[in-house]
């Protein structure tokens, strides 16, 4: 699979559905949220840690914030 990432700086309001970043550069597909987590999936992986179509209930909400860019998703 092949992913074409275009960031953006600005800042908006978080609606979820939603794409969110982490600090390391991983990007959560996020699908809903509690007091303190997310829930959602992996579509961008930027280490081996974790493969692409992880999911999770219980990712920290603080760890995580709005990714505001593009991501295009295509076979290769």
């Amino acid at each position: 699979m092949k992913v074409i990432v275009n960031k953006d700086s600005k800042a908006g309001n978080v609606k979820y559905p939603c794409l969110m970043i982490a600090e390391d550069g991983d990007i959560l597909l996020a699908t809903k949220e509690d007091d303190v987590c997310l829930t959602g999936t992996i579509i961008v992986r930027e280490d081996d840690e974790l493969n692409i179509g992880h999911c999770c209930t219980g990712w920290a909400k603080s760890a995580f914030k709005p990714f505001n860019g593009s991501i295009t998703l295509s076979n290769d």
